[in-house]
């Protein structure tokens, strides 16, 4: 991570295959005509690769993306799949 660069990984620490990672997104709701999504994503973009906000953002630990919504979708599905096997694997129970 750029904003902590003497920080050990958690693989130079001797620990393999380990993933980990945060993020924060913005939703539309479901039904959301596509090129507004898209119009809404691209704004987004431009404000994050503002120098200022930017550094702002890394200052914090952040790093800001601002992905197109098929590659966050991908993402976020991906994440879905992934964490729904550790809930499983930990035995996690469903909040009702």
């Amino acid at each position: 991570m750029d904003s902590l660069p003497n920080l050990p990984t958690v693989l130079e620490q001797g620990v393999a295959g380990f993933e980990g990672g945060s993020w924060n997104a913005m939703f539309a709701p479901a039904g959301t005509p596509p090129d507004i999504v898209l119009a809404i994503q691209q704004n987004i973009a431009k404000v994050l690769a503002d120098p200022q906000v930017r550094e702002r953002l890394v200052s914090v630990g952040q790093e800001p993306v601002g992905n197109p919504p098929a590659e966050f979708d991908a993402q976020f599905k991906a994440d879905i799949t992934r964490f729904a096997k550790v809930i499983e694997q930990a035995k996690i129970p469903k909040l009702d």
